[in-house]
């Protein structure tokens, strides 16, 4: 009895030795691994600027722990890339333990810098050694950019502890389309005295870091000079396909482009989208000169505001404003002509409940219900189309003891014919073509989610089709994608394809 019990004892013993024993370092040497890729790309970046963040896994299939003897970059610490192994960054690491069965996670990201290049791919690969002759790799591949980087070079004091970072620019610079333009903080059009312009040309595509926008003020101007099938892009500076469209990615305190100047600034074949509020037009006053001239131009996925209208004068031909997160225009007083122009707001990310025009004569002050008054002097839309997915897109918020002056002439729009609250009357011939416009009538848009405002066939051909004025269609002949229109033109910047 005693002696099976002694042999008991030591057979537990060497067990427990034996355990401590793989547990103190019985290795796989030369050890074959898996990885869940052979290949990490990283999406296109620009130089300079640091990618998101891609990881990939490490398997170890053995049944006994793993030693790496080494995890690194082929071409070493002059890399572009950067590694993270087990919450520790670097570019080589040593004597990385994975246990039976187990895995860990390598985490990849890149700042390049393509040394004056238009654009480079740049290709590495992870090194990973088991000991011996045994060495796997996997390959990163990434595409860089190079641009012309406008960082900021002065601090403007607002107030109240706030300080904004600002890149003063050079009295009328252009930005041409040899390389990308990337704006951190706000790009201000020269303080001096001197009129200035900043002029955008064709082609050009200008990127905007978070929070970053231009500022246009006193008697500046901003130029965006595209063209057709030459478009002047404006939107934020993440490159992956993830942030495609994603809004809210640029514009600060002020917004996208406010422009707060008298002088007429144009903006011409141009697409901004992405930005909080795209475009702010704000106390510019309401008489000629025109403050913002709009032609072909489309503006989307704005997360706030498509077009801020404060005491401005604009007039927009062949304009596109589609989803936004709480209106595609705020027009709070001012001048305002928009022709053959599509307001669609089809916002999905969260419930919206606020209306794609909001025309107003009055805000609040500081003073809790006391408002202050600003004069529509005009807010007339013709040849439009003003529709989306809630049963009241306009909303009118009047003032009686102040202007408020607008019309609806040919136009396509989704309206209560019995408002509750008596805010305005479809049969007023002083604000509403009562002949020839279309309530309530779904536009039949190609596809909504992709801010396409094309009118289409299906499901059923668009009662916007050959419904616009024809001198108004005169004055505008051909569409934003520089198709003409003949006969009776179709409501909206589109005209019909089918």
């Amino acid at each position: 009895m005693r002696k099976a019990l002694l042999f008991a004892l030591f057979t537990a013993t060497l067990l427990t030795l034996s355990c401590r024993k793989d547990d103190d370092g019985s290795f796989a040497t030369g050890a074959k691994l898996e990885f869940s890729t052979d290949t990490v790309f990283l999406d296109t970046v620009f130089a300079d600027l640091g990618s998101s963040t891609r990881n990939f896994k490490i398997y170890n299939r053995n049944n006994q722990k793993v030693n790496i003897k080494t995890i690194r970059l082929g071409n070493g610490q002059g890399s572009f890339y950067r590694l993270n192994v087990d919450g520790i960054s670097g570019k080589s690491f040593n004597n990385v333990e994975i246990e039976p069965g187990d895995s860990i996670f390598v985490f990849v990201e890149i700042t390049p810098d393509v040394a004056g290049a238009p654009d480079l791919l740049y290709v590495d690969s992870i090194m990973v050694n088991t000991g011996g002759s045994r060495t796997q790799s996997v390959q990163l591949v990434t595409l860089a950019k190079n641009a012309v980087f406008h960082f900021p070079n002065a601090l403007a004091d607002l107030g109240n502890g706030l300080v904004l970072p600002v890149r003063i620019l050079n009295c009328n610079e252009t930005w041409d389309a040899t390389l990308p333009h990337i704006v951190y903080g706000y790009a201000v059009i020269d303080t001096t005295p001197n009129a200035c312009t900043l002029t955008i040309e064709a082609g050009t595509q200008v990127h905007f870091h978070k929070g970053a926008g231009i500022l246009v003020l006193e008697n500046d101007r901003i130029i965006i000079n595209g063209q057709v099938g030459n478009i002047v892009e404006l939107q934020g500076d993440r490159l992956e396909p993830a942030y495609e469209n994603v809004p809210g990615q640029w514009g600060g305190i002020f917004g996208g482009i406010l422009i707060n100047s008298q002088a007429q600034s144009t903006i011409t074949n141009a697409e901004i989208r992405n930005s909080t509020i795209a475009l702010r037009v704000d106390s510019t006053g309401i008489s000629d000169p025109i403050n913002l001239l709009l032609e072909n131009v489309l503006i989307k996925n704005s997360s706030r505001v498509g077009i801020f209208g404060g005491h401005s004068n604009i007039l927009a031909r062949n304009l596109v404003i589609g989803n936004s997160g709480i209106y595609n225009l705020f027009a709070l007083g001012g001048n305002y002509h928009f022709q053959h122009s599509t307001f669609a707001n089809y916002w999905d990310l969260d419930n919206r409940t606020t209306p794609t025009i909001y025309l107003s004569n009055q805000f609040e002050s500081a003073t809790p219900g006391v408002f202050r008054t600003r004069e529509l002097a005009s807010a007339t839309f013709e040849n439009c189309i003003v529709y989306g997915d809630l049963d009241a897109e306009v909303e009118f918020d009047e003032n009686t003891g102040e202007n408020f002056n607008y019309f609806f002439d040919h136009v396509l729009m989704r309206l209560p014919p019995n408002p509750t609250n008596n805010s305005y009357n479809l049969n007023d011939p002083t604000h509403f073509n009562t002949v020839d416009n279309l309530y309530n009538q779904d536009p039949s848009f190609r596809n909504v989610d992709l801010n396409n405002f094309r009118p289409d066939s299906i499901p059923i051909p668009s009662p916007a089709i050959d419904k616009g004025d024809i001198g108004v269609g005169a004055q505008v002949p051909q569409d934003i994608d520089g198709n003409n229109r003949g006969g009776i033109p179709d409501l909206g910047a589109y005209e019909a394809d089918f």
